[in-house]
Order: C-alpha cells, then structure tokens, then sequence
C-alpha cells in the first residue's frame, strides 16, 4: 500500500473528507523517453508550438503551448496504455505489410486486442511493431490525452485542509523498470514526481510557470455522509478502499462528541497488510471501535484468522450489520473491488430477506418489502458504496 500527501496550496482547494480525487498522473521520463526513442523524435530542446490552419473557425489548444515536447507528453498524452482505437491509427503508419495487417485487425476486434496487448504501454506496442513510424504532427492528433486516475481521499478536510491524503494499491515502482509495460505506472508517476520535486529543492530552482512539478486534478463529491455522532458506523473495504474508512474515522476521532459504535471489516492477504495499524489502535482508546479482519494468503492461517475473505466476515456478522441499521439507524459503507461490494450487497439483500419471511408474509410482499428497505438506506445515505477494479 502506498501513502501519498499531496500539498494543495495554491489556488485554494476545498475538499471533503473521503471525496474522490481525479489526478492527471505525469508520465515517467523513462517512459516518454522510450516513445520519442520508438519514433524517433529528439527531445533534446525541441520545442512546439500548435498553430491553427488559416480559415478554421475555432480552434483550442490541446495543452498550453509553446512548449517542449518531453513536456507535453509527460503531461498530456496516454502513453502508459493503449486504446484500440489508437490501434487502428498505428496500422495506416506501418511501413510493414505484415505488421499494418495484424494491428489493422487488432483495431477492429476488442477481445484480440485486449488480448494480444494486455498490460503494454505505447512503448510496448511501438517495439513488438518497429516499423510504425508517426509524424509527429499525426502523434499529437491520433495519441488521446491523457486518463485522470481516481483515487478516494483518505484524509480529513478538518485535520488536514490543505493537504490530501491517498492510500493506493501498487504495484512498486521498482516494477516499472520495463516502461513496455504499463505495471507500475501509477506508483512510478508519483515516484517521479517526488524525485523531481526533491530535485528541485535542492537546487533552490524555481519552476518554470508550463514547467512545474505539479500535477492536474479535479473532484468529485463523496457518497459517504457521516451523520450524527451517535450513529453507529459499519464499514467493509479491501484494498485501497480503506481510505474512505481512514478519512471517516479521523472526522469521527476529532469529533468529541461522538458516541456511535465503529466496525470494520477489512479484507487483506495477511495482518501485516493492514494499513495504518498504528492509527486504528489510537482510534480504538478514542471511540467504540470494532476490528474484524479477513486474511486471503495461507501464510496467515497461522495469525488466528477465522475468516479468508471479507465476505465470509461480513455474512458471519450479518445480523450484527442488519441490527445497526434497523434499531440504531446506522450506516453502511462498502469500499473495494466491484466484485466484493455486489457479493455483500446480494449478502444484505438475502439476510433481509430471511428476515422478513420469518415473519410469514407472502414472497411477493417479502420481495416488495426487501426492495422497499435497500431503497430507502440509500435514499438515507445509510448505504453507500464505491468501487473499482474486478
């Protein structure tokens, strides 16, 4: 897991805690030097200026220019992955008939696209093709701009204003040594841009105004409303979807009057994955807080774990989770892989149910019923969920 603070400085930027950061992620140098080497394009002083054609009505710039091109790949184009789109473009540039003729049919078919060219970057690409050659022109019309990566903020507005805090899932920048492929992309952008800036500052260099060590970002609200203080709180996350349980605990630590009960369900591969151990062991001398973990490696069948996937935990604590949300008007909040998030959804749904046929109602009234239940905890903002991934 990899903490990453981000210092918000200027202009000012207002978040709330467990908002969703959308980060346009700089490029490795390693990797836009391995494109411009693929194309042959010298990044040594060469600068760009885009120039619109006489008579064109409109024209906006794809990113503020003039400019040097190492820049403007670092910071505007897609180069860690490839679209299949961007795929059929490389075929008209393939001076090979043989390789014009598979990347042609790699644009036209998804799966054998996604197939043949999962996890390679554009560097990849251009060296399993050597003979696609893109003017540079072309290249700054057919690569798309770049992906913002989301990321849920796992700091409080409150403690930490200026600051946002993320809790991601990585693999190590160390794998990203091979820029053909595109693991380790995130963590080896954010390593970047920590050496940079590092860099920077002990040189006493002031950055250039279109040459900084910034990065580009936009927000999206969060889903997760705390509530009132004595309302208790359940959350179940795996991976890095324990940022919105870090960003929520640390409004409800700071927040003296909080008298609500805390569980937490967390899905990881061994206890020593468990991020910010250290604050959850603060929090639980703070306020009524409840840890259950569930540890998916082998190795940890020796740690006294009762559960292997959170899931397990979850349907074991189901009726602890329905009786916080009936009689104490709690919350639930599910942060994780979609997978996970649909499985505890599909749990909550079948325990209600179980519930209410207890009560020997007709299947058609239990079924309105359980519907009529999960619409109104959402409607009421007791349930929320965020995912990602499979």
């Amino acid at each position: 897991m990899l903490h990453v603070e981000l210092s918000m400085e200027a202009p000012p930027f207002a978040y709330q805690s467990a908002d969703t950061i959308s980060i346009y992620l700089v490029n490795p140098t390693v990797l836009v030097e391995a494109v411009a080497s693929a194309l042959n394009y010298p990044l040594e002083n060469r600068w760009i200026q885009l120039i619109p054609i006489p008579g064109t009505s409109s024209f906006h710039d794809p990113f503020p220019t003039p400019c040097r091109l190492a820049y403007a790949m670092a910071h505007y184009y897609e180069l860690a992955t490839v679209s299949q789109t961007l795929v059929a473009h490389l075929a008209e540039y393939a001076t090979d008939e043989a390789e014009a003729a598979n990347l042609k049919n790699l644009g036209s078919d998804q799966v054998a696209c996604d197939a043949a060219l999962a996890n390679l970057s554009l560097s990849g690409v251009l060296r399993r093709f050597p003979s696609v050659r893109v003017p540079l022109d072309a290249f700054l019309h057919i690569v798309p701009p770049i992906i913002p990566r989301q990321f849920a903020i796992a700091s409080s507005n409150i403690l930490t204003p200026t600051s946002v805090h993320l809790c991601i899932s990585v693999s190590p920048a160390v794998t990203f040594r091979d820029p053909n492929i595109s693991e380790g992309f995130t963590g080896a952008s954010l390593m970047d841009l920590a050496a940079k800036k590092q860099e920077a500052s002990a040189k006493s260099v002031v950055a250039r105004p279109l040459e900084h060590s910034g990065i580009r970002s936009t927000l999206l609200p969060s889903k997760f409303r705390l509530g009132l203080s004595s309302q208790p709180i359940v959350f179940v996350a795996v991976g890095s979807g324990f940022a919105v349980v870090r960003a929520l605990m640390l409004d409800r630590v700071s927040d003296s009057t909080t008298t609500g009960k805390h569980v937490i369900f967390y899905g990881c591969r061994t206890r020593a994955c468990v991020p910010y151990m250290s604050e959850i062991k603060t929090w639980e001398t703070k306020v009524n807080l409840q840890l259950i973990l569930a540890c998916s490696s082998e190795s940890a069948e020796g740690e006294d774990m009762k559960y292997r996937h959170v899931q397990d935990a979850v349907q074991t604590h189901i009726s602890l989770i329905l009786e916080e949300l009936d009689l104490n008007q709690g919350r639930l909040f599910v942060c994780g892989k979609a997978a996970m998030v649909q499985d505890v959804w599909q749990l909550l749904a079948q325990a209600k149910r179980a519930q209410i046929d207890q009560t020997g109602v007709e299947e058609t009234v239990a079924s309105g019923r359980v519907d009529e239940w999960l619409r109104v905890i959402q409607d009421e903002g007791r349930y929320a969920e965020s995912s990602g991934g499979s």
